[in-house]
Formats: C-alpha cells, sequence, structure tokens
C-alpha cells in the first residue's frame, strides 16, 4: 500500500488518508471506513443515539444501557437485560457452591437438610470485612472470596448455632455480672 493511501474496510477502494475520520484507539489513528461510506449509514447519527451492547451485541438505544462514571461515555457496555441476566447466572453459581457446602452436614450432629445448615467460622478474626470493617454477608461476596470464605468455616445446623451463639452470650453476661457484683461488694 503507498504511503498516504488506505482501504476502506466498507467499499474496498483506495482512497487518500484525508477520506477518513480520525479515530485515536485504532493502529493507525483513522477510521476503518471512509467518510463517505460513513454518511451513507448514518453512522455518526447511530453512534449518538445508540450504543453496541458487549453481551447481546445489538445496536440499543443509550437508555437502555446503566450509567457508569468511569467509563469514556458514561455508560456500561452492557445493557440492562444482559446486566441482570449476568447478575442472575453469578447469584445461580453462588447458589450452587454454597448448597454443595452444606450438603456436608453439621458437623456436630450430622443433619444434612440444606435448609437448616449456616457457615460457622472456625476463628471469628478471620471473617471477610468491608473496607469499613463490617462484616460481609456471604451473598455480598464475590465467587472466589465465597470460595475462600467457605473453607474458613464449619458447617452447623440452626440449633447449634443459635446454642453456640447464645451460651457464648449467655456466659460472657454472667461473667459481666460476676465483674459487677465484686465491684459493687468492694466498694
Amino acid at each position: 500500500m503507498p504511503d498516504g493511501k488506505k482501504v476502506c474496510f466498507n467499499c474496498r477502494l483506495e482512497r487518500n488518508l484525508a477520506d477518513f475520520a480520525c479515530n485515536n484507539l485504532t493502529f493507525d489513528k483513522l477510521q476503518s471506513f471512509c467518510q463517505e461510506c460513513g454518511k451513507k449509514e448514518g453512522s455518526s447519527q447511530v453512534e449518538a443515539e445508540q450504543k453496541r451492547c458487549l453481551g447481546c451485541a445489538k445496536n440499543l438505544p443509550k437508555a437502555d444501557f446503566h450509567a457508569m462514571s468511569a467509563s469514556s461515555d458514561g455508560l456500561r457496555s452492557r445493557c440492562r437485560k444482559c446486566c441482570l441476566f449476568r447478575l442472575r447466572a453469578i447469584a445461580k453459581r453462588k447458589k450452587k457452591i454454597l448448597d454443595s457446602w452444606k450438603r456436608k452436614g453439621c458437623c456436630k450432629c450430622s443433619v444434612t437438610d440444606i435448609r437448616v445448615i449456616e457457615a460457622d467460622h472456625i476463628n471469628r478474626e478471620t471473617k471477610a470485612r468491608s473496607s469499613r470493617g463490617k462484616i460481609r454477608r456471604l451473598q455480598k461476596l464475590s465467587l472466589k472470596q465465597l470460595e475462600a470464605e467457605l473453607l474458613k468455616c464449619q458447617p452447623l445446623c440452626a440449633w447449634y448455632s443459635f446454642s453456640s451463639s447464645f451460651f457464648t452470650s449467655l456466659a460472657f453476661l454472667k461473667c459481666f455480672v460476676y465483674v459487677f457484683v465484686f465491684l459493687a461488694a468492694i466498694d
């Protein structure tokens, strides 16, 4: 290809470089189609009103996309329907991972009903925390974080999970009462 010329991807004609619009995202900094082909298809009008979804590969109105300030055009790369479909698929995968983990059964009484099995951390200090220091729920974790968090847990049925936390809190309360009574006796 001679210097100063380029072949249009659309009409397949060799044209001067001046016949191509600028595009900083391509290697040669020019559009792949000439300006005449762009005008014929009305790509500038379509570009202003529509956006191509990466999920379903359709040109859709910009109103069908969620806002995202970090992107160059201020919109997500997937349409609302594709985002919803993706979130549902991730939620199904999380539920499948959690249910397969719950099928191990309670480690204390061997109850295998997954409706009553809960994740109980073996060491409470290793729980996943958010950036603000709050303990994160298992449903809010990513798939990798969920799998890592379940490795730190033991499956307990609702009875043992309740009773262990209840008796722990009772022991703390009992200790508190003893200290309070002891301090009151000193005065």
